[in-house]
Order: C-alpha cells, then structure tokens, then sequence
C-alpha cells in the first residue's frame, strides 16, 4: 500500500508485538516486546479510546510522568475535566484583573463553592497584604470586617479597603515558553506519532521525517511552536466574569496567626451552598494530522473546545507523507466516550 512513497521503508513485518512478536518502538526505535500506550491519557477517558502497543516499557513510563501526567495537570485541560466531571471537584489557577490598574494577580478557582481564594502577598515593607474574593460585595464585606475584627481584638493592626470589582479568567493560552505550552506541544507530538501509527500503520509511523517529533517528544529538543486556545462559547459556567473583592493589608510580617483566624472563619462560616453547574455535555476527542501548505500540523481537540494546534518541524516529504497516507480521510474521526 506504501510501496510508493518517496522515502524509505522499514521492513518491521517479521518483527513481534505485545502477542509475543518483538516490534521497534515509535519513540525510541528499540526492539521491544510492546507495551499498551494510551494516545489520550486515561485521565482523561482515554482508557476507551485509541491505543498502541507498539512503545516500550522505558518509553511509556518516561511518557506517561513527563508528558501525559503534566499535560493533564494544566489548567486549560484540568479545568475541562473538572466540568466534565471526570476528575473530583479541585481547584485550577486563574489569573484575576484589576480593572483600575490593569493588573493580574494569581488565584485559585475553587470549585467546590464557585468562588476565588485570597491571595497574600508579602510587601516591600514587610507587611502582608490578603485579597479576598466572593460572588457579592456582601459577601466578600462579610468575611473580610469579621476576620479583621478579630486581629483588631488582638492588638494588631489592620485596614480593610474596598469593594472593588475585578475580572477573573482562567488562561485560554499561552506562549511557546510558557510551561504549560510545552507540555501541551510535547503531548500532542506524542499523540501525533502514534495517530499516524494508528491510521496508517507502524510501518509509516518510523519514518524518518517523524524523527524530530520523537526527539521532542522525549527530550524538548529541538523546540516546537504550538498554540492553544478556547473555541465557541462554553454551555457551563467556568468562572465569575466579575468578582467583588476587599483588600485587606495587615501590618505584620507574621502570618500564622493569620492563617489561623481566616481557617476559622472559613470552619464557622461555610458560606453560601456551591452555584447550581450544568452538567457538562459528554466528552469528544478529535484528533487529526493534516497538509499545511508545504508542512504539516496537527490538531488536537480535547472535549469539543479546547484546540492545541502543533506546527510539525515538517518537511515537504512529510506533508507529502500525509497526502500518499491519505491521513486526511480522518479529519472527522470522533470518539464519543
């Protein structure tokens, strides 16, 4: 079926799988017994989804801590699971605008009552600054006099300033160095390897020109451009588009004490029951490797909205690869889980 493209072929059909014949492993072309490796992790649903056993053990373990594992632990994709209600209810960073200075400030998002946490900062002067955030100016107004009235009662020194209205967001993107960009790129690498290995056999997936992607996949090198980002407009709620927010400057650098009060007023006062969530609808994955003009890209989408697009350091023998493969009869290959 292959015989006629342009470039080498690797002869693996005497070679064994998983079913006691050895093959040559996809990432690091060793002779293995094969191992079965999840193209979507199984955080994810991927344990209904496609496999390939045609990894070795070393590989798959190496994948599955550095690259499955961290890429479910970003905030786009664990925020989606969370709604999607495949993992317990957690919290993911955020990061919060102050509309008056145009300043972001880092958060956590908890789930389980639909608001966001305090954050403390230390100042340059040694002192302590907490903001606490809430759905209502009541809310916030609330906690904020109640814990402050009780370091007051304890002789320390605090000011509370307020309301103010903040935008909170969650990160929809992210920049080629940014951490979380690069775990996102090498897991789509990876899937994109064992894609090609699914659809248009082991045989096409140890070609030469899907090298790069493998040393990227394994080692970050050489680098790759990838973008990712939040498509349509979601049918359940992810955060507040606003929050009411106090700030709260304490005067000490101790911040046990603190640390203490605020924990106890969080005990005694558990505050509003958590915001009616939608259910999410159920999951689709979609995954595809197309023809760019004279490269190729592959497009990853996870639960029907979030695009990780990964331009493929290809060579025009790659795009090539797609077309005599025809890969692009897959483009509308879904998994409904």
């Amino acid at each position: 079926m292959y015989s006629h493209l342009p470039y080498h072929v690797l002869d693996i059909s005497e070679e064994k799988d998983g079913n006691g014949r050895h093959v040559r492993c996809l990432f690091c072309k060793q002779e293995t017994t094969g191992s079965i490796e999840h193209i979507i992790p199984e955080a994810l649903t991927g344990f209904s989804w496609l496999t390939v056993r045609e990894v070795c053990e070393k590989c798959n373990n190496t994948l599955g801590a550095n690259v499955d594992n961290l890429s479910s632990r970003c905030s786009l994709v664990f925020r989606l699971a969370v709604e999607a209600r495949l993992t317990p209810w957690g919290k993911i960073n955020v990061e919060v605008e102050d509309e008056r200075t145009g300043e972001y400030f880092p958060g956590l998002f908890d789930y389980r009552d639909g608001t966001v946490e305090e954050i403390t900062r230390t100042q340059k002067d040694g002192s302590r600054r907490l903001r606490f955030f809430g759905r209502t100016q009541e809310e916030v107004a609330l906690k904020t006099e109640d814990i402050a009235r009780k370091i007051q009662s304890r002789g320390r020194d605090v000011r509370t300033n307020g309301p103010f209205v903040l935008s909170s967001r969650a990160k929809t993107h992210c920049t080629g160095g940014d951490a979380e960009a690069q775990a996102l790129c090498r897991f789509a690498a990876k899937a994109t390897i064992e894609y090609v290995c699914k659809t248009a056999g082991p045989n096409v997936a140890m070609m030469p020109e899907l090298d790069p992607l493998r040393e990227y996949v394994l080692r970050t090198q050489p680098p790759i451009i990838a973008r990712f980002s939040v498509i349509g407009s979601p049918r359940w709620m992810w955060l507040p588009r606003q929050s009411v927010f106090y700030v709260f400057d304490e005067q000490s650098t101790s911040s046990n004490e603190t640390r203490r009060i605020v924990d106890e007023w969080m005990v005694n006062n558990p505050g509003l029951p958590p915001p009616g969530v939608p259910l999410a609808p159920r999951p689709i994955h979609e995954l595809r490797v197309e023809r760019r003009g004279t490269s190729a890209q592959c497009v990853l989408t996870l639960f029907g909205l979030a695009v990780i697009e990964v331009d493929l350091p290809g060579t025009l023998q790659l795009a090539n690869m797609l077309d005599s493969c025809d890969l692009l009869t897959h483009k509308k290959r879904l998994k409904y889980l």
